[in-house]
């Protein structure tokens, strides 16, 4: 992991740094600093992935869930890479809204501008920053879509205390529903 204040110097995303185990699940593998609020990076996804593409009929284009995964994973490794979010924080997305304006070419660069807000805040003693990123994408100069997402990071040991607490919590009788079984 590097830290740079060089405008101009493109940082390599690695599989640790995106939270993925498999080469073929990167999707995004650099991106660059416009200042210090914004980024920009950019992917091809060819519509041929064994998971995102399993049903051949949306391989024509570019998923939405595609999009999803490449803003997760570019969200995770800009936290890393230029905000020192150490690489064993988890991360909690609060938030997602996005907006498609067409459709989107499979094997063409889609290009991503990334503008960020970020919260930073001590939570049990440690660093827990909130993001709020918004990504605009790019294909052949047509402006694709947004994407406005809010998440958090933070150490274990508060994603073991707050997972914790909740699964201590009683149900609320009143909200359960059962849905018969047909």
């Amino acid at each position: 992991m590097s830290n740079t204040n060089n405008s101009f110097c493109v940082e390599k995303i690695t599989k640790e740094l995106a939270h993925i185990v498999r080469d073929e699940n990167l999707f995004v593998d650099r991106i660059r600093k416009i200042n210090d609020s914004s980024y920009e990076s950019e992917f091809i996804i060819t519509g041929d992935h064994p998971y995102l593409y399993e049903n051949s009929v949306i391989s024509n284009h570019v998923s939405g869930t595609s999009f999803l995964d490449v803003t997760r994973q570019l969200c995770k490794a800009m936290s890393h890479i230029y905000y020192d979010v150490p690489i064993n924080c988890r991360f909690v997305m609060q938030t997602t809204q996005m907006d498609f304006f067409g459709w989107t070419k499979c094997s063409i660069p889609i290009y991503i501008l990334l503008d960020v807000a970020v919260q930073k805040r001590l939570l049990g003693g440690f660093m827990s920053p909130t993001f709020e990123v918004k990504l605009t994408y790019w294909q052949e100069g047509y402006e694709l879509g947004i994407i406005n997402v809010k998440f958090s990071a933070f150490s274990h040991d508060i994603e073991e205390k707050l997972m914790s607490r909740q699964y201590r919590r009683k149900p609320i009788e009143e909200n359960i529903k059962i849905v018969p079984k047909n």
